[in-house]
């Protein structure tokens, strides 16, 4: 019996390390924060709806998910450079970023939108309110849309994350924010009416997408084809309502349908 116990022992010990080995682990870049679609309680324990899909995604294929906390404007640079396997972040799909990385199927309709004080929220909107203004952005895809408003010498201050934006704002160290429209009406519903969303929502890019590496096409395609599943799930209308339906009113999804 000794004997038996013993090599059961044994067994375990060379075991494990091999179990542990043929773990599936995916590295998924995210935002250090990004509300409502990525937000960190601590020591990198993450929530939002970008975590939710990603973690039902990552069941689906069968991989564990590893989230990386990454300034938004290295999230692509990480996924080109293989430091990550993926990026999400309500990641906008550009041409621009199409030569730099394949993306996912979109899996919801991309739109910008003006965040700023309740003072200058007060005045009638209008583009003419931005000219000299300056706008903070934590997503570099935005400036060529803010060129093309025809704002007039606009200063635009590109930030690490929203945390640090949202302070500049506060302290009227930038002017007006420009985010994705979920995130205006986040902090519009969250900073006891001291930010209000401004303007209408401004549709720009291709849809929110996964980020891949460009030449793992294998991966992409097991993605895909989970994306689509979680979609038609009642996991996604879950998440959606949980994470996404108080903060996207002019924002639907990208497969609407599912959500009536």
């Amino acid at each position: 019996m000794k004997i038996y116990r013993f090599m059961m022992i044994l067994l375990c010990i060379f075991i494990s390390p091999w179990l542990w080995a043929q773990e599936k682990v995916l590295r998924i870049a995210v935002a250090i924060y990004d509300p409502p679609f990525v937000m960190q309680i601590a020591n990198n324990q993450f929530y939002g709806f970008d975590i939710a899909m990603m973690e039902d995604v990552c069941r689906r294929i069968g991989y564990t998910c590893q989230f990386i906390a990454t300034p938004n404007n290295l999230l692509i640079e990480r996924v080109r450079s293989r430091q990550a396997d993926l990026a999400v972040s309500s990641i906008i799909i550009t041409v621009k970023r199409l030569q730099q990385v394949n993306f996912s199927l979109p899996y919801l309709v991309s739109q910008a939108r003006f965040l700023g004080p309740a003072k200058l929220a007060a005045q009638p909107f209008d583009i003419d309110l931005l000219d000299n203004k300056k706008i903070g952005i934590t997503d570099n895809a935005f400036l060529s849309l803010i060129k093309i408003m025809g704002i007039k010498k606009p200063k635009v201050i590109l930030f690490e994350h929203d945390n640090l934006m949202i302070q500049a704002l506060r302290s009227g160290a930038i002017d007006i924010a420009f985010v994705d429209n979920p995130t205006a009406h986040y902090w519009h519903m969250n900073s006891s009416g001291s930010l209000r969303a401004m303007g209408e929502p401004v549709t720009f890019g291709a849809g929110i997408g996964i980020a891949v590496n460009r030449n793992n096409f294998k991966l992409l395609s097991v993605i895909n084809p989970a994306l689509l599943d979680y979609q038609n799930s009642e996991a996604f209308k879950d998440d959606y309502h949980k994470y996404l339906l108080h903060f996207s009113t002019d924002t639907p999804p990208q497969n609407a349908a599912n959500l009536q």
